[in-house]
């Protein structure tokens, strides 16, 4: 314990009053940063809810996002800097959320811009370079150039 009675620990780790240390120093954790708003577990799951993605947007942990149609939760608290910072184009920053709105079915004929998703034979995809799907054999699993499969 120190002066003011709070203990602290000195090998590494988090103590009971919310200080990390690295085995040399303490160094002072705040609750965000520690994993969670309030400092309890139960905070941590809790998700708020968001618009559409927007490039410059700030988001926090557990943010709620959609982007073409899909829904995404924040993973890292993060600022937007740039476009192609999209939530699929950043699986560190975005987890897709489960059960969210499926894509619609690709479409002969229809231009798809860059990051916009699509599902064909069951598979979804989301559109690598934008086009103009002009023959019915530019399908996504034909066209791996122009389409990235869903994991």
């Amino acid at each position: 314990m120190d002066k003011e009675g709070q203990e602290h620990a000195l090998d590494g780790g988090t103590t009971a009053d919310n200080t990390t240390t690295d085995g040399g120093g303490e160094i002072p954790v705040d609750d965000e940063q520690a994993g969670n708003a309030t400092g309890t577990p139960e905070a941590a799951a809790q998700v708020s809810a968001g618009g559409e993605w927007t490039k410059g947007a700030t988001y926090s942990v557990g943010d709620v996002v959609t982007y073409f149609g899909a829904s995404y939760q924040c993973r890292q608290g993060h600022r937007v800097d740039a476009a192609d910072w999209t939530p699929p184009n950043t699986p560190s920053l975005w987890l897709p959320v489960a059960g969210s709105v499926a894509p619609p079915p690709w479409a002969q004929g229809k231009t798809y811009a860059v990051d916009e998703r699509c599902s064909y034979d069951g598979q979804n995809y989301t559109c690598r370079q934008g086009h103009t799907a002009h023959a019915a054999n530019w399908t996504p699993p034909n066209t791996l150039d122009l389409w990235l499969p869903d994991q």
